[in-house]
């Protein structure tokens, strides 16, 4: 299975802070633009208490049927740990259903490894939270800041319902930057580690 590797840093800041420090960007990052989209994440319910212990995600972004992902995120060694696959809405929907046994004999590694975890460990579709976030590529990584959190009201079948209830979980005069920085290993120890080449930057980072 394909991982991308990287630090992670988080720090809310207050407004005025966050205008300053995305004007600093720009001009540190030339020719760089800020991407806006709103993401909603449904977490599966399983070891919430250990980042260690993979956690799996149905990813949406912009509410478009067109970038929907299955993601798998742990943390070791103080690294995350990413897997990402591009999901279409049909097989979504059955995902939430419960219908998973199509993933089992499946040529993506990570449906197969959802499949397993699911199995063994009784994952069942849990909460869905909703960011709103503008994130620049850096040299080394991406920057983004979230503006609001939110968690959706309902459940997982308002995943794609634009309109859904929401609950503020962000603090209204806060920003909470997040900062991502590739792990840069040689390449004999990314086949050791992985057996594969390493995902694209723009999959790696897409959330």
């Amino acid at each position: 299975m394909q991982y991308t590797m990287y630090y992670e840093e988080q720090q809310k800041i207050d407004y005025d802070e966050y205008g300053r420090l995305k004007q600093q960007l720009l001009q540190k990052e030339e020719n760089q633009k800020f991407e806006k989209y709103t993401l909603r994440k449904l977490k599966f319910r399983g070891d919430e208490s250990n980042d260690a212990v993979p956690h799996y995600y149905l990813c949406v972004k912009n509410q478009d049927e067109d970038a929907i992902y299955l993601e798998k995120k742990y943390m070791q060694m103080h690294i995350w740990h990413r897997a990402c696959a591009k999901l279409n809405r049909t097989d979504c929907d059955r995902i939430l259903r419960g219908d998973i046994e199509w993933m089992k004999d499946s040529k993506e590694a990570l449906f197969q490894d959802f499949y397993l975890q699911a199995t063994l460990n009784h994952l069942s579709p849990g909460n869905v939270i909703e960011y709103q976030k503008e994130r620049l590529k850096c040299k080394e990584g991406y920057v983004a800041f979230v503006k609001k959190v939110r968690c959706v009201v309902g459940g997982w079948g308002n995943l794609f319902w634009p309109e859904a209830m929401t609950i503020q979980c962000l603090e209204e005069n806060k920003v909470l930057t997040v900062y991502k920085k590739r792990v840069n290993l040689p390449n004999t120890i990314w086949e050791m580690m992985q057996g594969t080449a390493i995902l694209s930057e723009d999959m790696a980072f897409a959330f």
